[in-house]
């Protein structure tokens, strides 16, 4: 058991899943999964409480679990070059989000919950299908 895990960089490998255990590393605040086929996160990725900066970009993502809106701490996500059309409405718990890449989704309407986040100061929607932008921008 790696209980005491700080960071894990596990980039550039063939990972198709994430075992549920991966929540029990309550320390983590560095995750990098960047060109995995994952597809799907477990839902047991909400309990990474000390979680700051994760990047999934090109994991073949379709959509985030729920749980995701639990990581209270988290500053900076990548999520760019994945499948997602939507975000899950937990996600406008992620108060302390500065950074939020969604470049190269599937996106045709801006997400909503992202105009709720106060602390986002970097935003990246390019290459995705917008049609319009919200008067909230």
């Amino acid at each position: 058991e790696l209980n005491s895990l700080i960071k894990i960089d596990l980039q550039y490998n063939s990972l198709s899943s994430l075992p549920e255990s991966i929540g029990n590393l309550r320390f983590l605040k560095v995750l990098n999964l960047t060109d995995n086929p994952l597809k799907e996160l477990p839902e047991s990725i909400g309990k990474l409480m000390n979680l700051e900066d994760i990047s999934l970009e090109n994991c073949h993502l379709h959509y985030l679990p729920n749980s995701i809106g639990q990581l209270k701490d988290l500053k900076n996500l990548n999520l760019s070059w994945n499948r997602l059309k939507n975000l899950p409405n937990s996600f406008e718990n992620l108060v302390k989000l500065n950074y939020l890449s969604l470049v190269k989704n599937q996106f045709t309407e801006f997400p909503k919950v992202i105009s709720g986040l106060k602390s986002l100061n970097y935003l990246n929607l390019m290459k995705n299908r917008l049609k319009n932008l919200p008067d909230s921008i």
